[in-house]
């Protein structure tokens, strides 16, 4: 299952590990930066979690770019 990590954005985790990969870094949490510093994010309020997910995006992109081969799913485990 592809799991929905940003939920402003509506980014999922397969979306952020394929942005790493191509881009050799995650240029989705760059973009999120972005909008979070305009004052457009509001992921706190829509996560399930209570929080914002900059530190989920990074987390799943960092996890892709360390993991050699394919895209496998796992986010969360």
């Amino acid at each position: 299952m592809d799991e929905l990590v940003c939920s402003c954005s509506g980014y999922t985790a397969l979306d952020i590990e394929r942005d790493a990969r191509n881009n050799g870094r995650s240029t989705i949490a760059e973009r999120i930066l972005a909008e979070k510093a305009a004052g457009g994010c509001q992921c706190a309020a829509k996560n399930p979690k209570g929080r914002g997910c900059l530190a989920d995006v990074r987390r799943v992109a960092d996890h892709a770019l360390q993991r050699p081969g394919g895209l496998p799913g796992g986010f969360g485990a």
